[in-house]
């Protein structure tokens, strides 16, 4: 039996659940929370590296998604992210 990719439980999702998730990560709840309501709402257990892993693999999307009301408020560690890949602050 082969092994879901790193994140694949996240990946796997449906959409709503999904974005549910990604609504977590730009809330800056903590990996334990997350990983706690990933529990209780769709009955996923995960890692704490894997939602780590996640994390890094879509940070950009997550704290910069193409819908603007779907932003995450400016912080830190998402901006200096956005700097990094794209070079500017906007």
């Amino acid at each position: 039996m082969s092994k879901l990719r790193i994140y694949g439980k996240i990946r796997n999702l449906p959409q709503r659940a999904r974005d549910k998730v990604h609504e977590w990560y730009r809330q800056n709840l903590t990996y334990s929370k997350i990983q706690k309501r990933l529990k209780a709402e769709f009955g996923v257990s995960i890692a704490k590296a894997s939602l780590s892993r996640y994390y890094t693999a879509h940070s950009d999307e997550l704290m910069f998604p193409a819908n603007p009301e779907q932003r995450a408020l400016p912080n830190e560690k998402a901006l200096a992210v956005h700097v990094y890949l794209h070079g500017s602050e906007k």
